[in-house]
């Protein structure tokens, strides 16, 4: 499951990057296609994180806790790559998009 949501993820990532850069002509319902493959990742991450946190503690006193940790790194990274975009390739668009795949 992380798999799929990983190439997913990436593979629209990507397919944004190239409409945005120029680089394949596309309508807007294939820009649209693109977006909504980069949005599956997160959902596909996120499932997949919470399932296998589930199994690894199943039983285990603390589950809450663990789901909680999960959710607050989760929300702790994007705000993290938020400020480093907005610090450091703030201007530069085409970057931001390029560089979703590999740091989301």
């Amino acid at each position: 499951s992380f798999l799929i949501g990983s190439l997913a993820g990436g593979a629209g990532f990507l397919l944004n990057w190239a409409f945005v850069t120029g680089r394949i002509a596309g309508s807007l319902a294939t820009l649209s296609l693109a977006y909504c493959l980069a949005s599956s990742f997160s959902c596909w991450f996120d499932c997949a994180s919470i399932v296998t946190n589930l199994h690894n503690f199943h039983g285990h006193p603390d589950t809450g806790l663990v789901l909680g940790v999960l959710k607050a790194f989760n929300g702790l990274g994007a705000s993290v790559f938020a400020q480093l975009e907005a610090g450091l390739i703030a201007p530069n668009e085409s970057l931001y998009l390029f560089l979703l795949p590999f740091v989301v």
